[in-house]
């Protein structure tokens, strides 16, 4: 009798647990199909707050070197005095370290520096002798043009810039180069991704347009891990669906789903950067952001087994 009565016990227990089970996993399924379409899409609203920083910063820098070029390309003074007016908004330039005038024809004139030369020196890149004319054709096109990024002695990342510098009757006075210190982009995506996730290092800048025709890897140029500057960005697993630099030069963010190196699923969104070929890389851990889903899970489980106990 005693068995009997085990059997018809379990037997209860089992018709209250499986129809709560099954409900349970149909409402996580769903939860889970809408964490994912969530998760994506506030991946893409970081990549467009990213995208905001990065460019008020490279616009700043472009806006410094037009209005060095400006000051530089004033033919009412002597060409000496425009020289030290420029000099003088170098010193106080909040984006620009050096400024490097050159001729139309591309040779050098001179080379400013501004406030802590001495210290930037060891840090510093050589401005091109001469300025390529792919660069000047470019930026007598635009009024401006950026080269690949270069890597100076200490690892640090500088973007070349180009303006043009013209005359009053609109025709090309002269070229100038600087340098864009992308340092600052570090700490602002570092920022972002504090401030958003809890966590410094899952919103990542990374660069395809010096990958181009040159059969290089796109690499992190800018990451809370210092250790990752630099380095290609598919070291860690990742495949992103980006096997190109023109998937970065289309204003068109996309999502992606892959696992680590290391094993770890992760989700997130990449946000292009269009005219630099750069992508803003925002991504979490799959268990992250599905931990909500699975106490669902749970919690269904518990609430049927005490009622089926009852």
């Amino acid at each position: 009798m005693t068995r009997l009565w085990h059997k018809y016990a379990v037997a209860l227990f089992l018709v209250a647990i499986i129809p709560v089970g099954v409900a349970g996993w149909q409402i996580a399924e769903r939860g889970a199909a809408e964490v994912t379409v969530s998760a994506k899409a506030y991946h893409v609203a970081v990549g467009d707050t990213a995208l905001g920083g990065i460019r008020a910063y490279i616009d700043g820098a472009v806006t410094e070197a037009n209005t060095l070029g400006a000051t530089v390309g004033m033919a009412q003074i002597p060409a000496e005095e425009r020289m030290q007016k420029a000099q003088a908004q170098l010193i106080g330039a909040k984006y620009l370290q050096t400024f490097t005038v050159y001729t139309p024809e591309g040779q050098d004139v001179q080379t400013m520096e501004g406030a802590n030369a001495e210290a930037k020196a060891v840090q510093a890149i050589e401005p091109p002798k001469p300025l390529p004319e792919a660069l000047r054709a470019q930026a007598k096109a635009k009024g401006w043009a950026f080269d690949a990024i270069a890597t100076r002695p200490d690892g640090s990342l500088v973007l070349p810039l180009v303006v043009r510098v013209l005359k009053a009757d609109g025709e090309v006075y002269a070229y100038a180069w600087t340098g864009i210190d992308l340092g600052p982009l570090s700490a602002q995506v570092a920022e972002l991704s504090q401030r958003r996730f809890g966590d410094n290092a899952l919103v990542t800048l990374i660069d395809a347009q010096g990958a181009a025709g040159k059969g290089m890897a796109i690499r992190v140029i800018g990451s809370a891990d210092k250790a990752r500057i630099g380095r290609p960005f598919a070291e860690n697993g990742a495949d992103i669906g980006i096997d190109k630099p023109e998937a970065l030069q289309r204003d068109m963010s996309h999502t992606f789903e892959y696992v680590t190196a290391s094993g770890e699923a992760r989700l997130g969104a990449v946000t292009p950067v269009i005219d630099l070929a750069w992508g803003i890389i925002v991504e979490q851990p799959r268990a992250e952001v599905f931990a909500g889903v699975g106490r669902i899970w749970q919690t269904t489980l518990m609430v049927g087994a005490i009622f089926a106990v009852l």
